[in-house]
């Protein structure tokens, strides 16, 4: 017996050494099978680029068209920003906020529509980290636009307060609260943005809810969707359409009050008075129809179960909200004169840089206020200026009202406002004018 036990256990010892080494094996082979679906997934062509070869062309050539014009308007807002210190002011911060973010939606849009125009819709995709590692793009656009929206819907409710309380806009709108309103923005968008990301890792992981793909339906949820519409573009819009609707009742108003004054002047009508009407209408307008198709048809399929974001229908509807931010700086800068100028002059001395002999400034006697380090503007209503851009001359009148409140309850506080009257000289004191000039 006692020559018996180390023969079994040399048998044992014999027996376990095979063992160990099938499993190394097996271990081995299991991870060398992952590499290889790993790799396989992301060098595998995706169905979309064969099967639709002519709407790949029509999005890589629209993104090609977006992404430079983003970048180049963009960057011009942020270098006249940057180089004049007379747009420093608290107003012109929330463009510059908007201007940045939408730079940023410029770089990652070709990033983004990679992603897209590569997905693919094999099971063997679904991989934890593979949807962690496609999400953080799609994280950093869905933060980039929602600075976007936010900084946009700030600037309606910075337009409604310089209307709604013009006595103390200096008081509530300084650069200090508009800088901690712009850091408290981006950090709200941050953590929206990278809701996807967390919800993917922390709930989705643990119910084996994985996606098939990774385009943007597939690698967000449906709860996650829900969320970025109920805490972003849900309230921006509302808080947007609700001042710039205060504003059109305002400036309507203002507007039949110069209407008057010119009718005691002149017999005749130019229609000025109607631009505010369609500034705003574009304001609104614009966004509403760059935004709005999107945001319903991701509520449709939500609600009500269709499938509508699939294939190439989510691609050609998110190409309108990355064009938001090529046609903002149009929007909320170019039509500032300050800023436009401002702008212009840049372009004159990179293209001044470049050899090119710069031509003459619009407005001369605002490109020469503009140096000076010491000028500011302090409010949104501020921003008029008189330039002789064409023969006919026009003057400025500022007509204060005082109304003493007498309300029942009220403190008796003088309100004081002052209406801006844009009043063009009749055609024969022009002629008059030029004749004395002579």
């Amino acid at each position: 017996m006692a020559t018996l036990i180390p023969l079994e256990t040399s048998l044992r010892g014999n027996h376990t050494e095979p063992a160990a080494s099938i499993g190394h094996a097996a271990v081995a082979a299991s991870e060398t099978q992952t590499m290889h679906r790993y790799v396989d997934s992301i060098t595998r062509v995706a169905p979309r680029l064969d099967s639709a070869p002519l709407a790949v062309a029509a999005a890589v050539f629209l993104v090609f068209i977006l992404s430079p014009m983003i970048l180049c308007g963009n960057s011009l807002i942020l270098t006249a920003v940057y180089r004049f210190k007379r747009l420093r002011t608290p107003s012109n911060y929330l463009l510059a906020s908007l201007a940045s973010s939408d730079l940023g939606v410029g770089l990652f849009l070709p990033v983004g529509m990679y992603l897209e125009l590569t997905s693919s819709t094999s099971d063997d995709v679904g991989e934890t980290v593979n949807v962690g590692l496609c999400l953080v793009p799609y994280c950093l656009t869905i933060s980039l636009c929602s600075v976007s929206v936010i900084v946009m819907a700030a600037i309606a409710v910075d337009r409604f307060t310089s209307l709604a309380q013009p006595l103390r806009y200096n008081n509530l709108i300084t650069h200090t609260s508009v800088e901690r309103y712009i850091a408290a923005f981006w950090l709200y968008a941050l953590l929206v943005g990278f809701s996807p990301l967390v919800y993917s890792q922390c709930i989705a992981a643990s119910s084996s809810l994985h996606a098939r793909s990774c385009s943007f339906v597939s690698a967000v949820a449906s709860p996650v969707q829900l969320f970025l519409f109920c805490s972003v573009y849900g309230p921006s819009a509302l808080i947007l359409l609700v001042c710039y609707s205060y504003i059109y009742v305002v400036a309507r108003y203002h507007a039949r009050a110069i209407y008057s004054v010119e009718l005691s002047l002149r017999q005749h009508q130019d229609g000025a008075h109607c631009r505010y009407g369609q500034t705003l209408a574009i304001t609104v307008g614009l966004f509403f129809s760059l935004w709005l198709p999107f945001q319903m048809c991701m509520l449709l399929d939500i609600f009500r179960g269709t499938r509508i974001l699939s294939e190439w229908t989510s691609i050609y509807l998110a190409l309108p909200i990355f064009a938001s931010s090529a046609v903002n700086p149009w929007v909320y800068g170019y039509r500032n004169s300050e800023v436009r100028t401002s702008v212009q002059r840049v372009m004159e001395e990179l293209l001044g840089r470049l050899g090119y002999v710069p031509s003459h400034y619009v407005c001369p006697e605002l490109l020469a206020a503009t140096n000076g380090d010491q000028a500011e503007l302090n409010s949104f209503a501020s921003h008029v200026r008189l330039c002789a851009v064409s023969p006919n001359r026009t003057t400025l009148l500022l007509i204060p009202s005082a109304r003493q409140d007498t309300a029942e309850g009220s403190t008796g506080v003088t309100t004081v406002k002052e209406t801006v009257v844009h009043l063009e000289l009749p055609p024969e004191i022009q002629a008059n004018g030029e004749k004395v000039g002579m």
